[in-house]
């Protein structure tokens, strides 16, 4: 149940551009694990190859959590956006600019004043 909700929440997250970044960025970062790994079977002897494969293996490790640590981050602000929507502290007011956000209870927008 948890991880259809997960699921659910980051299929409508209000940060798709983070989200394709810090996945674009985990790639990069398996990339270059990658290849360090196999260039170190190409080039190296005995001991230096072990050494970069350990270093490729604990640099796709840090790469992991980075990824899952950023994927934490912008599912708690979509989270609390949600629960924000869902206990009707914010609301969208359809009758100015699009995206414009109030906060129930109060008269003036996020941002600035009330566009006339």
């Amino acid at each position: 149940m948890l991880q259809r909700s997960l699921a659910t929440l980051r299929s409508n997250t209000c940060y798709p551009a983070f989200r394709a970044f810090v996945g674009f960025t985990a790639f990069g970062g398996y990339a270059i694990c990658a290849l360090a790994a196999v260039s170190s079977l190409i080039t190296g002897d005995g001991l230096a190859v072990m050494m970069m494969i350990a270093s490729a293996l604990v640099g796709a490790v840090l790469v992991r959590v980075g990824l899952e640590a950023a994927l934490m981050l912008a599912d708690i602000a979509d989270a609390s956006i949600a629960a924000a929507f869902a206990e009707g502290r914010v609301r969208v007011d359809s009758d100015s600019q699009a995206d414009a956000t109030t906060f129930a209870g109060q008269d003036e927008f996020v941002g600035g004043e009330r566009p006339e």
